[in-house]
């Protein structure tokens, strides 16, 4: 028998469940393309698992698809880097523009001192007087600090020229500044060193330092703080392809500009603190840089541990047929291209609720909502309520804590520059602003796929897919077309009664809609533009999408407007099937709800067993354990969803 005593973060009734499920509605999730293909070859559903998604941090492994290392196959943490070995591991995959590592610093008695008094008196006695000269061959014999050029150099070309030849002929024992017109020449510092190495390379010529970073349980924002303070750069300098999950391990590929590598393995001698860890390895050096989806995908290893209750659902773990059937329906069909629910923030106020706020102009709700959100995990934000409430905004400002930096800019905002709403929603970050109006395009994307995959499972007359795609399968030549860098759109084509049975149902896409003129709609009833307008009417924009007869000046006028002009405010198109690659589950029996079953690579690397976990447990429990591929900008959630119940992180979150 279960000791549910034990058992503090097991999940004790279906009370986060139906929560899960309302929260699922509330953001346009209505549908499992399991349970559709099930019913549609006359299979009997199956009551889905309730599990727990994250119990601990090492239960989700994300692996970046990198097309620039690996052979695009997914990251694995590979021999940990010292300052002292980091260099020899460290590929060069493509010809640098520039040395990729500048000689090394030579001391001054291993100069050759004839030698250098040879290449200075060739070099440079044209172009500095006598006394100079005397002066510097002193310097050097004697391994001085300093000392100053007297002579009057005028030309660029000749200044250029004694930069070069003290470069060239003390091998970095010395270098050479411009102080108010006049040049010195000084024994090299590790600093000064470095300085001299940034003005002889170009910034534009000098090669990116492409590494995996490996990281448990922490956000992005904290790796990058954490590297970027131990190598003393700005945040700004490190490049990626894309944020990774908070409560998970994690790997990825990053970048660093005129980074060397004995300094970036500094990074793994550090200690993040508590269960926090950060890791470099794999360096390679290349000619360009990482942007945002870049990345080919993510190859996810997810542990769910199922509660066990007694309910129905239990059966469906021991049915090899069952999942034998999941298996082949998420291959071959796979699940719908839902946005997930971290699209809408973790807390009960959903980010798209915010957005549709600020899209009306109803600037103080959403003052208050972006508050009730803050106050489930700020307690302290709680007694801004009343103030709030009577828009006595100084005294918000007075008592929101410290580290709540983004609240605190925007009613800042609102105390200097009085009733300027928009004016301090757009003093916000940017990235941070966008996410309240990306969950309002996605929202309106779920609801209206919602409508069509409910309709049917397959193509319709009317259905878009992308250009390529279309030509792909008619076998037609594509056209050449000359891109234009003002039209990010992709080319659709909307399918003719004779053209659908040359598709299936991952090729359709539907548009994310926005303001672009060029959006394209398609012509089947539940996804047409009518679909989408009558969505908006409900939530109160219209004027989201373009509606072709409005003036510029009206347009420009309208709330979305300003948000296009700052934002960049675009829609898009989003395949409406999510294709997993090389999906697979299994279940696995364990002892002890808390004992890790997925060992880390950083115990691998290091040759050590996990640590276990738990009170004593010692009750017997299962676990699915699922393995798959997603390209850029899909959800695992959504791939979860299709054959369980995933109570996730907010929950475990509540309970620690």
């Amino acid at each position: 028998m279960l000791d549910h005593h034990k058992m503090t973060e097991h999940i004790e009734n279906k009370e986060e469940v139906n929560q899960l499920m309302e929260r699922e509605k509330l953001i346009g999730i209505h549908h499992s393309l399991v349970d559709l293909v099930f019913a549609d070859r006359k299979l009997a559903p199956v009551p889905k698992p309730i599990v727990s998604l994250k119990t601990l941090y090492t239960d989700f492994v994300v692996r970046e698809i990198s097309p620039f290392y690996g052979d695009k196959k997914p990251l694995q943490l590979e021999e940990i880097p010292t300052e002292e070995n980091a260099q020899e591991l460290t590929k060069t995959s493509e010809t640098p523009n520039v040395d990729v590592a500048p000689a090394k610093r030579a001391r001054t008695d291993e100069l050759d001192m004839d030698q250098v008094k040879s290449e200075l008196e060739e070099k440079l006695k044209p172009v500095i007087n006598n006394d100079d000269f005397t002066k510097l061959v002193e310097l050097v014999e004697t391994g001085g600090d300093k000392m100053t050029l007297t002579s009057e150099i005028t030309e660029k070309a000749n200044r250029t020229l004694v930069h070069q030849v003290i470069r060239s002929a003390l091998k970095g024992v010395y270098v050479s500044v411009t102080d108010n017109g006049a040049i010195s020449i000084l024994k090299a510092t590790g600093k000064e060193k470095r300085e001299d190495n940034r003005r002889s390379r170009p910034l534009r010529a000098r090669p990116f330092l492409h590494f995996t970073m490996y990281k448990e349980n922490l956000e992005n924002n904290q790796v990058l703080n954490i590297i970027a303070k131990n190598l003393t750069i700005g945040v700004r300098q490190i490049q990626f392809c894309g944020s990774k999950d908070k409560r998970a391990v994690t790997l990825q590929r990053m970048c660093i500009q005129d980074m060397q590598p004995a300094r970036l393995s500094l990074v793994n001698s550090r200690k993040s603190g508590g269960n926090n860890t950060v890791k470099v390895c794999s360096f390679d050096y290349r000619n360009h840089g990482l942007t945002l989806g870049d990345a080919l995908g993510n190859h996810f290893r997810i542990v769910l541990r199922v509660s066990h209750r007694g309910d129905t659902a239990d059966g469906a773990l021991n049915d090899a047929s069952y999942w034998s059937e999941v298996q082949r329906v998420l291959n071959e069909v796979g699940c719908i291209n839902y946005f997930g629910p971290q699209r809408f923030g973790t807390t009960q106020v959903l980010t798209s609720d915010v957005g549709l706020c600020l899209l009306r102009k109803d600037y103080p709700e959403a003052l208050r909502l972006l508050l009730e959100g803050k106050s489930s995990f700020v307690p302290e934000v709680k007694q801004c309520f009343e103030p709030l409430q009577q828009q006595r905004y100084s005294e918000v400002l007075e008592l929101l804590p410290h580290f709540c930096y983004d609240e605190r800019t925007l009613f800042r905002h609102l105390v200097n520059q009085p009733g300027d709403y928009l004016g301090a929603f757009l003093s916000l970050p940017r990235t941070l602003a966008m996410l309240y109006f990306h969950a309002v395009q996605s929202l309106v994307w779920n609801e209206i796929a919602s409508l069509r995959i409910a309709k049917s499972r397959a193509v319709l007359p009317g259905d878009m897919v992308l250009e390529a795609v279309y030509n792909e399968r008619m076998g037609k030549t594509p056209a050449v077309v000359e891109k234009k860098e003002d039209k990010p759109l992709e080319e659709v084509r909307v399918l003719t009664a004779d053209e659908v049975s040359h598709f299936t149902i991952r090729d359709i896409i539907l548009p994310v809609p926005g303001p672009d003129e060029a959006l394209v709609f398609p012509l089947e009833d539940s996804s047409s533009r009518e679909s989408y307008k009558r969505h908006l009417e409900k939530l109160g924009i219209p004027f989201l999408i373009a509606t072709g007869d409005v003036p510029k000046e009206e347009k420009e006028a309208s709330p979305i407007g300003a948000l296009v002009k700052h934002f960049h405010f675009h829609g898009g198109y989003r395949g409406l099937v999510l294709s997993p690659s090389d999906f697979h589950v299994s279940i696995q029996s364990f002892t002890g709800w808390r004992t890790p079953l997925t060992p880390t690579d950083l115990q691998a690397v290091s040759e050590e067993e996990a640590a276990p976990e738990g009170n004593g447990d010692t009750n017997e429990y299962k676990a699915i354990i699922a393995e798959f591929s997603l390209p850029p900008g899909c959800y695992a959630t959504c791939v979860l969803r299709e054959f369980s119940r995933a109570v996730g992180e907010s929950f475990h979150a509540s309970k620690s």
